[in-house]
């Protein structure tokens, strides 16, 4: 019976030391991951790069599963703070990013509208050429959310920030 007990106590340290070098990998591993940028039309690094995009996207919600596993476990013990803190940090990467893709593409559409020589110049009437002033605040706003997504573009950080994209969305 005692080696019973001693062998329990050993499966749920290995246990927990596989839980803590689990959440270690997760951190190192989301240390690193960015957001990459595309270049739209003549204007620069202005969209989030599709593919790798939906690859983060898809490696948060691979994440997420490891996060629930972890959670799951009767094992996680003194780490089960920190794995429900990841748990928000995942969420609130994927919401961000999906609220910017969503902004990303209504900027594009409206972009491609307003870009035209005879709306700027408001060659089509009075009402096109405020909507397109308008939409050149809107323009600029969009330009310094993408250069402040650019300086730092780790995920994390450009989604975690106190005054980071979910802010400015």
């Amino acid at each position: 019976a005692a080696m019973s007990k001693i062998e329990v106590l050993c499966f749920a340290a290995e246990m927990e030391y596989s839980h803590d070098i689990g959440m270690q990998k997760i951190s190192e591993e989301w240390a690193e991951k960015s957001f990459e940028f595309a270049e739209y039309r003549d204007r620069g690094s202005l969209t989030f790069e599709p593919e790798s995009t939906a690859q983060l996207l898809a490696e948060v919600d691979e994440t997420q599963i490891q996060l629930g596993l972890l959670l799951q476990s009767r094992y996680v013990g003194d780490i089960r703070h920190e794995v429900l803190g990841w748990m928000d940090k995942m969420l609130a990467v994927q919401t961000i990013t999906e609220k910017f893709l969503r902004t990303q593409t209504l900027w594009m559409q409206l972009e491609s509208i307003f870009s035209g020589s005879d709306v700027e110049s408001g060659g089509n009437s009075e009402h096109m050429a405020r909507l397109s002033s308008l939409f050149n605040g809107a323009d600029r706003q969009y330009e310094t959310l993408m250069s402040r997504a650019r300086q730092d573009s780790t995920a994390l950080r450009c989604c975690l920030q106190p005054d980071g994209l979910e802010e400015a969305l």
